[in-house]
């Protein structure tokens, strides 16, 4: 069975939001999705998966961002989504990303993916990714607290955070 939507986002009085339960990781079905946003007072009208994910532990390959915050960088090269004003973009979702310690630069590879397979990269999570990092993969995790008053990764923002550990991380425990 297949279901169309049609709707103009710019005269239409709905909103999109992106909903994706308590953790980027993990997947939800949609009528637990559905029940989240409607129990904050929200009225779902119609709801679609908006993008691909891992099968093995639910996380979007695509980006995902929220408000301006950012869930999940891109696993692959485009990405769509849509503006305050209604505007439908589609096109180029990768998103450079570095951090600064102690003057240097270092490219991020990805934000919110499950580090597995590729260790070479730097991966940032953040506490919307799991409670748990997860990793499949022997490697070093960082542990940063956001400085007070900055609510998660925001585009376009400079962020302020400080090392609250280092793990080693010789198997998935």
């Amino acid at each position: 069975m297949i279901y169309t939507v049609t709707f103009n986002p710019k005269t239409a009085a709905l909103k999109p939001i992106v909903a994706y339960g308590d953790y980027s990781m993990g997947g939800n079905r949609m009528s637990d999705l559905v029940n989240k946003v409607e129990a904050q007072g929200e009225s779902v009208v119609f709801g679609f998966n908006g993008d691909a994910y891992d099968t093995s532990n639910g996380v979007s390959l695509g980006i995902v961002i929220n408000d301006g915050k950012l869930i999940s960088s891109s696993g692959s090269t485009y990405g769509w989504g849509m503006t305050a004003n209604g505007d439908v973009k589609y096109g180029n979702a990768v998103l450079p990303m570095t951090f600064t310690a102690n003057g240097n630069s270092v490219p991020i590879a990805h934000v919110n993916k499950e580090r597995k397979q590729n260790t070479s990269g730097v991966y940032l999570m953040t506490e919307d990714f799991s409670a748990y990092t997860n990793s499949t993969e022997p490697g070093v995790e960082v542990v940063l607290n956001v400085d007070p008053g900055q609510d998660g990764l925001r585009i376009g923002q400079a962020h302020n955070l400080t090392v609250q550990k280092v793990v080693n991380v010789n198997a998935n425990p």
